[in-house]
């Protein structure tokens, strides 16, 4: 009897031991100027906002992914199995040529450059974030306006 109760003891808390293991937490800091969503690739594929300056713990299970599914300015960085960090990207420049003979509004779906206005038959160099990313799209008081994006960060803006 002293045997099997030893023997069952012994087998619940080397279930309860593996079972203590599947528990996990992951430390994500946002130290970029934007807020960024973030997704837990564990069984519920959980999606999280974390605003610039935050940091969040999130409990999983061991060695889950996390990636980045904003669009933005900025990148997430692994340190580790257990730490994240969200950073700001690099700026890239790009010329911008206006073509046509009015006033150009500039603008990107994600907000990867500032909102621009150039004057007619002129250029301007801007920054751009995340340049994989970009759709940039351009109009007048007349409707759209064609943007033409070349491999050397060059956009012209024609009707």
């Amino acid at each position: 009897m002293k045997k099997r109760f030893i023997f069952i003891l012994f087998a619940v808390m080397a279930i309860s031991f593996s079972c203590e293991s599947m528990t996990w937490y992951i430390n994500i800091s946002n130290l970029s100027k934007e807020d960024a969503v973030v997704i837990i690739h564990d069984s519920s594929k959980k999606t999280k906002t974390i605003k610039s300056g935050e940091t969040i713990t999130v409990r999983t299970g061991r060695w889950t992914p996390v990636s980045i599914s904003s669009i933005g300015r900025n990148y997430l960085k692994k340190i580790d199995n257990e730490k994240y960090e969200i950073k700001d990207l690099s700026p890239v420049n790009f010329t911008v040529k206006n073509t046509t003979d009015e006033v150009a509004i500039l603008k990107e779906k994600h907000k990867l450059f500032d909102d621009i206005t150039i004057p007619a038959k002129t250029s301007k160099v801007i920054q751009a974030y995340n340049t994989t990313k970009l759709n940039p799209y351009a109009y007048n008081d007349d409707g759209l306006l064609e943007v033409k994006m070349s491999k050397s960060n060059f956009l012209k803006i024609t009707n």
